[in-house]
């Protein structure tokens, strides 16, 4: 399939019956906002996409902005071949087949029909006899301390395990402190994960500048109410704040002291 992104007219891979794929045209359009933020990250600097699917994110990155080097992370055994071969001409692009955690190890995963919707299947889904796959789970920071890198901007979109992928990145938010480009979907945190959407935006909201938000209760009353549980943000650590424990970004406090 041919697609228009960022500009250029590319052909992309992926499965038939998928119906993500079958769509990668439009959605290749809702890459706008995404290139966008792009400028936050400065030039021959590193970005990660979090979450990366069969690469249309790290395609419209890569193309937008051809001096980034730019990380592309994908579980999906489907997913990640797809994505290979998508990003197969892009010298600047490097794919790391494996889930983004709170701490590495192996993490159960929902192949999804819809390949969108994969996600990590943890001890507090909602239907925890979904059928998975073993995929090998790692956190940021030991990728980083691993590789001596630094990234300036990390896009997230991983189906409600965005708290473990914040929570396994400490040290790197409190060295490089990069900005985040985060999917909040607040079914999938409920649902996928059994965090609390409304936990989650309080600890954001606490540690993050949210550009375009005053505060969690607004942004979650929209987020619910007019954006049917899906609202990419964009923030950034405040300063001399630390990231909020995984804890705080999934429970209310009644739950954490009991």
């Amino acid at each position: 399939m041919r697609i228009d992104i960022a500009g250029r007219n590319i052909e992309i891979t992926g499965d038939p019956s998928d119906a993500y794929f079958a769509s990668a045209a439009e959605q290749a359009h809702t890459m706008a906002a995404l290139i966008d933020k792009l400028h936050l990250a400065p030039k021959n600097t590193a970005v990660f996409d979090v979450g990366a699917n069969i690469g249309l994110s790290t395609l419209a990155m890569a193309i937008a902005r051809p001096a980034l080097q730019i990380y592309s992370f994908e579980p999906s055994p489907a997913n990640v071949d797809f994505l290979r071969a998508n990003v197969a001409e892009f010298p600047n692009v490097k794919v790391i087949a494996a889930a983004v955690s709170n701490r590495p190890g192996t993490l159960k995963f929902h192949a999804s029909a819809f390949a969108a919707g994969s996600h990590v299947v943890g001890e507090n889904h909602i239907s925890p006899n979904t059928p998975t796959v073993d995929v090998p789970a790692i956190s940021l920071d030991d990728f980083v301390a691993e590789h001596h890198v630094s990234p300036s901007f990390i896009k997230i979109d991983v189906e409600g395990h965005e708290p473990e992928v914040l929570a396994g990145a400490r040290t790197l938010f409190s060295t490089a402190n990069p900005w985040i480009y985060l999917e909040f979907n607040s079914w999938t945190l409920n649902a996928f994960a059994g965090h609390s959407p409304a936990s989650f935006a309080n600890a954001l909201f606490t540690s993050f500048d949210v550009e375009g938000w005053s505060d969690p209760l607004s942004f979650l009353h929209n987020n619910l109410v007019e954006r049917r549980c899906i609202t990419d943000i964009v923030a950034r650590l405040k300063p001399g704040v630390s990231m909020p424990s995984l804890s705080s970004m999934s429970y209310p406090a009644s739950a954490r002291a009991g």
